[in-house]
């Protein structure tokens, strides 16, 4: 595979970008969103996801969840030995609803009047060098209660606490989200709401259970709402700092060469997907990252959810 960058994915003569192409990486970017390319390893986690968005989609329309997931599961089935299963996702749910019985918001239409579920966007962010960039992204819920309309984004992780707390609360995806409502509405929401559904390893308990073949309950303490509020200067800074990021992206494409941030190659959440490929000699990381340790990143937010094996995190 040639060392040649791809050409820009531009619409109409217009740079489209998501959350997932402004990360503080660049060379992350270049392989992520201008390569389109994902970890292999990291397919199960995404699978389930967007498996457990789509029954969270189904639900806030007043539907069963059960049969569209049954059905998306079946269409991208996960490994066997995966404990992040179809049955994993049905038992998440009906602990989801026991939680969550009766909701203290209700979802707020769109102009259409249609309710505001997996709303897809795209909003004119501004220009660099002449060149138009749009937003994209996709909204899970944006809901209404007695304080104001608020974003609400479905987060699923293995873990929750302080870390995962401080990442929600400086979320750049977020502010971009309540920019995007900004631009649709013509007024600012209160903020954001994350609804945090921790999709934890199972307990030694609860895999003798399922050794046996019985049914573990889903524990009603893997469930958090995490609002925050978003100030107008927030949003605006958000904005600039997402133009500023594109222009440093633009540059380095000009130049043929994204350069590599090795302060994030391992963090918190352990090493980048990308570690393998950029600890290689230059002349063999194109082998590495079109090799079968890495697929097609077929998610895009314009899509729709069920059509896709990947769900934004």
């Amino acid at each position: 595979m040639s060392d040649l960058l791809p050409p820009l994915p531009l619409l109409d003569g217009a740079l489209l970008i998501d959350n997932s192409s402004i990360k503080a990486c660049p060379r992350f970017m270049e392989y992520s969103w201008l390569r389109r390319r994902l970890s292999a390893g990291d397919r199960p986690a995404l699978n389930f996801g967007a498996g457990l968005h789509v029954g969270l989609a189904a639900h806030y329309h007043g539907l069963p969840y059960a049969a569209p997931m049954i059905k998306y599961f079946e269409e991208n089935p996960q490994p066997a030995t995966e404990y992040r299963s179809l049955d994993y996702a049905l038992t998440t749910m009906e602990a989801y609803c026991k939680r969550w019985p009766v909701e203290d918001f209700k979802i707020v239409p769109n102009t259409n009047g249609e309710p505001c579920i997996e709303a897809s966007f795209m909003h004119k962010l501004g220009s660099v060098h002449s060149l138009d960039i749009y937003f994209t992204g996709r909204i899970d819920l944006i809901v209404e209660n007695q304080e104001g309309v608020w974003i609400l984004d479905h987060k699923t992780s293995s873990q929750f606490g302080k870390s995962f707390d401080d990442e929600m609360f400086v979320s750049a995806q977020m502010r971009g989200y309540c920019w995007s409502y900004q631009q649709a509405f013509g007024r600012k929401p209160m903020g954001y709401i994350v609804n945090g559904i921790r999709t934890r390893p199972p307990t030694k308990e609860e895999a003798l259970l399922s050794a046996y073949g019985a049914k573990a309950k889903g524990r009603e303490d893997n469930f958090a709402r995490l609002p925050w509020h978003v100030t107008q200067d927030e949003i605006d800074e958000w904005q600039e700092d997402t133009l500023n990021r594109v222009s440093t992206l633009l540059f380095q494409y000009d130049r043929g060469r994204f350069e590599r941030h090795k302060e994030q190659c391992v963090t918190k959440y352990g090493k980048c997907q990308f570690y393998n490929v950029c600890t290689l000699p230059r002349q063999q990381r194109m082998t590495e990252l079109y090799g079968e340790s890495f697929m097609e990143n077929v998610w895009s937010p314009l899509n729709k959810p069920e059509n896709n094996q990947q769900k934004e995190s």
